[in-house]
């Protein structure tokens, strides 16, 4: 046994792809994502990809038109996908992503995300945080950039910084949440 598995088992969520209401992706300029989203639409897990995401400072675009113009070379319709552009980080992805499934009456029981290897658990936690609790997310995840995953993050500078740095923002992001 590795003595990192803890770390990896929290930091790593990825679950087998299930039939859902809808497929989420978090904004990103990360494209793998939307071609996950594309299987995922393809294999009929899901009829609707809603994409999130605004516009950060390095980028020229938003992550929604980053990520929705890919989607659409790789076949999925325009009536498939819901927009969300105001998002600027995952506790925003998340709120947003459930205001704009509620203002285009989009149920929300089971919901399929793509997400970076690294950032899946801070992803999960965050739309399980704001969504009902009756909704089940599963994290579909993809490699980071640099190809970092469950199975290497502790054998590179790259994976080991990327990965602590997501225990670091998970504490940040939910040590207001503990206790409510």
């Amino acid at each position: 046994m590795n003595p990192y598995d803890c770390i990896t088992d929290f930091i790593y969520a990825d679950h087998p792809p299930e039939e859902a209401d809808m497929i989420v992706i978090p904004g990103s300029d990360h494209l793998p994502l939307a071609r996950k989203g594309a299987e995922l639409y393809h294999n009929g897990f899901a009829a609707r990809i809603l994409v999130t995401g605004g516009q950060p400072a390095h980028m020229q675009e938003s992550e929604w038109s980053f990520l929705s113009r890919e989607l659409r070379h790789l076949g999925v319709p325009d009536d498939a996908l819901i927009k969300e552009d105001k998002a600027l980080n995952t506790f925003e992805n998340a709120v947003f992503a459930k205001k704009a499934a509620d203002e285009k009456g989009i149920p929300y029981r089971r919901l399929l995300i793509p997400a970076k290897a690294s950032h899946a658990r801070r992803v999960l936690l965050t739309f399980q945080a704001r969504f009902p609790a009756d909704t089940e997310c599963f994290i579909v995840s993809v490699p980071d950039r640099g190809g970092v995953t469950a199975l290497n993050w502790m054998y590179s500078e790259a994976g080991i910084e990327r990965t602590m740095l997501e225990v670091e923002k998970i504490g940040r992001y939910f040590k207001q949440e503990v206790g409510r």
